[in-house]
This record gives structure tokens, sequence and C-alpha cells, in this order.
């Protein structure tokens, strides 16, 4: 098997399904009406034009590593991922149509994620006789994947496991904005971009392997945040979105620190 492809694949998974998914995609997968059979019809179209992102996407990546590497692309393999894709994402559109309450439910979204790992993977290691082992090609896009579920990925993680553990809207990310009074008065998906942020320079601060600048992070954010938590709730749940977040560039830090240490 072509573990770089397989990784390749990987990478533009991440990408379609969280950098380059909008919110009018994401409304016509998860549509909001009365009628039932209105909410599958418009699920079907939005989860066309998802896999059809995908296609587009992940074709013209994998195919221009497949001309520049003078291997054979992939065509069979790469429908067989899309068409999968495009079935699980309408299977998960199914079961938040018929249980709403299903919608920011981290077990789903974690099965969702893997689901679709395990298909790229299952799919390339039976169509492909070759082996290609992990090289330095494959250390790189590794590192790329790394800092994306870092960065990007782990933002939406943690805002999924805050509503999660709540049970409620008024928090809404990484920073926990408690109303929408807070919500409104700083900057669109503020704390979204705060936590990518903050994750980038752990990310980068572990890379150079000196941790114990993280603590100088942590004081900050404390200080920026330092009123608000004197609300119990606010600080519990800043609290727990501040060391996920943290746990998750420290990991993933040290992971891109040792590949490249390796390299």
């Amino acid at each position: 098997m072509d573990v770089n492809l397989i990784l390749l694949c990987i990478l533009c998974h991440f990408l379609m399904d969280f950098i380059f998914q909008n919110n009018n995609i994401l409304k016509l997968r998860f549509p909001n009406y009365r009628k039932k059979s209105t909410q599958i019809l418009k699920s079907v179209k939005g989860n066309f034009y998802h896999a059809l992102v995908h296609l587009v996407g992940t074709f013209f990546i994998v195919i221009f590593y497949s001309i520049y590497n003078n291997i054979e692309i992939p065509f069979v393999s790469l429908i067989i991922i899309i068409v999968c894709h495009f079935i699980i994402d309408f299977i998960k559109s199914l079961i938040i149509i018929y249980f709403s309450d299903l919608k920011d439910n981290l077990w789903i979204f974690l099965l969702d994620q893997i689901s679709h790992i395990c298909i790229i993977s299952l799919v390339f290691i039976k169509s492909n006789s070759y082996i290609n082992g992990f090289n330095n090609k494959s250390k790189i896009l590794f590192i790329i994947i790394i800092f994306l579920l870092a960065t990007y990925v782990a933002g939406i993680f943690i805002k999924i496991l805050i509503k999660f553990i709540s049970r409620s809207d008024k928090f809404y990310n990484d920073e926990v904005i408690i109303n929408n009074a807070i919500r409104n008065s700083g900057a669109k998906n503020g704390g979204f971009i705060i936590g990518i942020l903050e994750r980038t320079f752990i990310l980068v601060i572990m890379i150079l392997n000196q941790p114990s600048i993280i603590g100088f992070v942590l004081a900050i954010k404390s200080v920026a945040r330092f009123k608000k938590l004197e609300d119990e709730n606010f600080a519990e749940y800043f609290i727990i979105g501040t060391f996920i977040s943290f746990i998750i560039a420290i990991i993933g830090g040290r992971i891109i620190y040792l590949l490249l240490k390796s390299y």
C-alpha cells in the first residue's frame, strides 16, 4: 500500500470536511423544516454538494501527486471513498433529522470521523498490492495532518465537547462565552480564533522544545478572563476548554517535534 496516498487522502478529508465546508452546505445537510420528507430531500442535496467538494478537492490533489510520482491514478479507489463518504454523511444527517438532540453529540461526531478514516485506509489497503513505507514524505504529510488536527479541528472538537457536557446552547466555543450579550460584544468567532492561535503558539513552543513557556500563555489567558472567572459556571467550562486545548496542543507539538527530529 502507498502510505503517502492514504495520508494525502486523510489530509484532503480534514481539509474538505472542516476548512472548506461552509455554513450554506451545513444548513442543507442538516435542514430545519417541519416536514421530515423536505428535510431528507434537502439533506440529500446538501450531502451531494459536500461529497462533490470532496471529489473535486481530493481528485485534484491525488492526481497531481500520482503524476508527480509517476504512479497509477487510483480513480476507482477515489470514487469508492467519495461514495462511502456520501453514505456515511447521509446516515448522520438522517440520525440528526429524526433525533435532533444528537446534533451536537460528541460520540456521533467521533464515530463519523473515525468511519471516514477507516474507509480511506481500508480502500487503499485492499486496492494496492505494492508497498511504500513510512518515509520522509510521509512524515511531512503526517506533520501537516497533526497541525491541522491540533489547531482547527481541535477547536470544533472542543466546541462540540463543551456543548455535549453542558447540554445547553449558551456555551458555544472553546473560550466558552456564557451568554448572548457577551457573545455579541466580542469579535465574530473570536473565541474560536483565539483558540486556534493559542494552540498554534503552543505547537511552536513544543516544536522548539521550550515547554516552560506554556505557563506564560496560561497566565496571560487567565488575566484576560480574570473578571469572568468570578462566575462559577464560566470558570468550570473555561478550565475544561483550556486544559483540553493545552493537552491537544502539547501532544500534537511533541509528536511533530519527534517527527522532525527523526527527519
